[in-house]
């Protein structure tokens, strides 16, 4: 009997057929683990709250620009400050408030009538998925919730967990 040829067209499907199906065994695997708990994961408040402490100078010194601004917006990527009123350089310690919502994973910054809503992240699609950041008031327009609410899959759709000196977590599901 002759050796199969190394190009042969069988040879190569079932190669690849193989392949195929040690990447779906892998995803299988690695879906199973995630979904398992066997690799808790931090809720998203916990890191808001965690965040927000190790970082609480540099948040007060946004609310602090935010009741001198009243309107005015930082694309943390870009570092870029857009007001009509101040540049940052007018700023104090403009590069540290930088570093801290990079820390953070802040997106994008935006403030008006003297509220600052801060976004660390956003997922979904433009018809359902969530945003979540913080939220800087002299009073919140809806009512908090305690973390454990805020950690529920049930929280309601819109929620502002308190985390001091005004400022608090926040998360919108659409």
């Amino acid at each position: 009997m002759e050796p199969i040829p190394r190009h042969n067209p069988a040879r190569l499907i079932a190669v690849g057929a193989a392949a195929l199906l040690v990447l779906l065994v892998a995803a299988v695997i690695y879906l199973l683990v995630q979904s398992s708990g066997a690799a808790p994961q931090k809720h998203r408040v916990d890191e808001l709250v965690a965040n927000y402490n190790a970082h609480i100078g540099e948040f007060r010194t946004i609310a602090q620009l935010a009741s001198v601004e009243a309107t005015f917006g930082i694309d943390v990527s870009s570092g870029s400050l857009g007001s009509n009123d101040i540049d940052s350089t007018d700023v104090p310690g403009y590069s540290a408030i930088l570093t801290a919502l990079h820390d953070v994973g802040a997106q994008h910054v935006s403030a008006s009538d003297h509220a600052v809503d801060v976004t660390t992240s956003s997922e979904g699609l433009a018809v359902s998925g969530r945003e979540s950041g913080y939220y800087y008031t002299a009073s919140p327009d809806v009512e908090t919730v305690t973390l454990d609410v805020a950690r529920s899959p049930d929280a309601p759709q819109y929620w502002l967990y308190p985390l001091g000196d005004g400022w608090y977590a926040s998360e919108y599901r659409f």
